[in-house]
């Protein structure tokens, strides 16, 4: 089973937080976990830190957007780094993104021939 867990961290809640977690689940979330904001000097997020230690292979997190991850891209990439060493997926709603997918591969196009 294909498990979803969805994750919001309420400093970066862009509205009320019961919205943005029904828009989780609206988007495949079987449950989501709230981070609470325990101010603005404590970059933790020991929710976070818990589902990186126990989520599994096949699964994915489902988040807002990347900084819900994170206050800088070192940190969203360990979260990303965690999940890939577990096997697991993350997507984003914005911008949409996953990781469960690679990146498409670009392939040049011929020069149009006048």
């Amino acid at each position: 089973m294909h498990i979803v867990i969805g994750y919001l961290q309420l400093r970066h809640a862009s509205g009320d937080p019961n919205d943005e977690a029904a828009r989780l689940r609206n988007q495949g979330a079987h449950v989501v976990r709230v981070e609470e904001d325990l101010g603005r000097a404590d970059t933790s997020r020991p929710m976070l830190s818990a589902i990186c230690d126990f989520i599994g292979p096949g699964e994915e997190l489902i988040a807002p957007s990347l900084r819900h991850l994170g206050e800088s891209a070192g940190a969203v990439l360990e979260v990303v780094r965690r999940l890939e060493r577990r096997g697991a997926h993350l997507r984003l709603l914005e911008p949409a993104a996953s990781t469960a997918e690679p990146p498409a591969r670009r392939t040049p196009r011929p020069a149009a021939v006048a």
